[in-house]
């Protein structure tokens, strides 16, 4: 549930794409042991998107509590 202090963000913002791969790493790493390459591919396909974002066809909306996508 997201709290009174949460800043929803839309677009490619700076340090997204980190802690997208951050937050996919600590998830599926955990759960079900992926490694390396997990992070490769994820960094990669999603480097890819935001590198051609499209702010008029594409949606990327985070949330920010602290100063910190979520």
């Amino acid at each position: 549930m997201l709290s009174a202090l949460t800043e929803i963000q839309s677009g490619p913002l700076p340090g997204v794409l980190e802690r997208i791969v951050e937050m996919h790493d600590s998830y599926y790493g955990a759960r079900w042991g992926f490694g390396a390459a997990f992070t490769r591919k994820n960094m990669s396909e999603l480097a890819d998107f935001l590198g051609g974002f499209d702010a008029g066809c594409d949606g990327l909306w985070t949330a920010w509590v602290g100063g910190r996508a979520h």
